[in-house]
């Protein structure tokens, strides 16, 4: 009997460091909706040429900003064939689970990214800054 108690004491123990766990990352997680900047692309620092697309794009600052309805626009600025405006853009709904963001654009087309401390680090579609590339590692600070 006392060996069924050990791991019925073991599992309670357990279970409350997981709920703690998860308890912490809660607080965490309910600060999402705000403004996050774009600090880098592919590991590059900013200005960020965007190759194979069908015109010259330089991408000199971007923002994701996310709404506490689970709405999300993301903006990236700069120059095209020399003249300052947007380079892209998307917009959508976006969720969590655990450290993982799933943005389901209105394009229809979903990616994800990884939550670490203040920064996410996404995989963005190339087509949202007018590339035939496949996607863009892209990583975001908050605000």
């Amino acid at each position: 009997m006392s060996r069924t108690m050990s791991r019925l004491a073991l599992s309670l123990c357990a279970a409350a460091l997981l709920t703690a766990s998860l308890a912490s990352c809660g607080s965490d997680l309910l600060n999402l909706d705000q403004n996050w900047t774009l600090t880098t692309v592919r590991d590059s620092t900013l200005p960020y040429t965007v190759p194979n697309s069908a015109h010259d794009g330089v991408i000199i600052s971007g923002v994701a900003d996310l709404s506490s309805d689970n709405t999300y626009t993301t903006t990236f600025t700069g120059t095209v064939d020399g003249s300052a405006g947007q380079v892209g853009q998307d917009h959508g709904n976006w969720s969590v689970t655990s450290s993982i963001f799933t943005f389901h654009s209105s394009t229809g087309v979903d990616y994800i990214a990884a939550l670490v401390g203040s920064t996410f680090r996404g995989s963005v579609p190339g087509q949202f800054v007018g590339s035939t590339d496949a996607d863009f590692d892209m990583l975001f600070t908050k605000q």
